[in-house]
C-alpha cells in the first residue's frame, strides 16, 4: 500500500514540531523574559504560519491574496499579543 502523503508535507510536520518545541524550552528556560523573548516566539509564530499557509492549506502555488489574507490575520493577532504582554495590567 502506497501511503498519500507527500515528503514536503512530512518536513513541513516535522518542521512545524520542531519550532513548537522550540518555543516551549525558550519559555520554560526564561519565563517572563520580557521583549526579547516575546519577540523571539513571536518570529516562530509567524514562521509557523507561513509553513502552514504554504504547505498545509497548499497555497504554495495558488494566488498570493488568500496568503497575504492569511498573513495580515496572523500579524494583527501577533500584535495583539506582543501588546498584552508589554502593556502593564
Amino acid at each position: 500500500m502506497k501511503s498519500s502523503i507527500r515528503p514536503t508535507t512530512t518536513r513541513a510536520l516535522a518542521i512545524l514540531l520542531t519550532l513548537s518545541a522550540s518555543t516551549v524550552v525558550l519559555t520554560l528556560a526564561f519565563g517572563r523574559g520580557g521583549l526579547a523573548l516575546a519577540c523571539v516566539i513571536a518570529t516562530i509564530a509567524s514562521c509557523k504560519v507561513r509553513i502552514v499557509a504554504l504547505d498545509f492549506l497548499g497555497l504554495r502555488n495558488s494566488q498570493a491574496t488568500m496568503f497575504i489574507a492569511i498573513s495580515g490575520w496572523a500579524t494583527v493577532l501577533l500584535l495583539i499579543a506582543l501588546a498584552q504582554r508589554l502593556l502593564p495590567s
